[in-house]
């Protein structure tokens, strides 16, 4: 899964796929995709991480692990297509091909099962992708780092 949301280190260069995409467009400059952008991911918003944290702690479960996620799968393209519709920006994703050394080259799909959450702690996400973003995009809005 990736978490994203505010208060994520928006600037570091492994803060994370959306913060990078949103500082690219935020500069007037094209979002890179890495590959052809069809590898997916779970993109989770962090109150539904933070949620499912209070959830944990007040549960009876005892020694159990979770996937705390969406369980929707998001091609990186998906999401890049989102955030530039989100942001009115006409810029055009540029695609870079991995380096053979790239190792995240191997990584094409990453989606959780979030059953188990969901049956013994209650878990279900409440955010969509799109409502993520939205509050992400206005949280940068509020503190300064984007323009609308």
């Amino acid at each position: 899964m990736n978490v994203y949301g505010p208060h994520q280190d928006q600037h570091a260069v492994y803060s994370g796929v959306v913060p990078i995409m949103l500082n690219k467009i935020a500069r007037n400059e094209s979002p890179v995709i890495n590959g052809d952008g069809s590898q997916a991911y779970d993109f989770v918003y962090v109150r539904d991480v933070a949620r499912a944290n209070v959830l944990a702690l007040a549960s009876e479960v005892t020694d159990e692990f979770f996937n705390v996620g969406t369980g929707v799968q998001t091609t990186v393209r998906e999401l890049c297509d989102s955030v530039l519709r989100l942001k009115d920006s006409a810029l055009q994703v540029a695609y870079r091909p991995y380096s053979d050394d790239d190792n995240r080259r191997l990584v094409k799909n990453r989606i959780g099962d979030t059953r188990k959450a969901s049956e013994l702690m209650g878990f279900m996400a409440e955010y969509t992708l799109e409502d993520g973003l939205e509050a992400l995009i206005d949280w940068r809005i509020e503190e300064g780092i984007d323009k609308r």
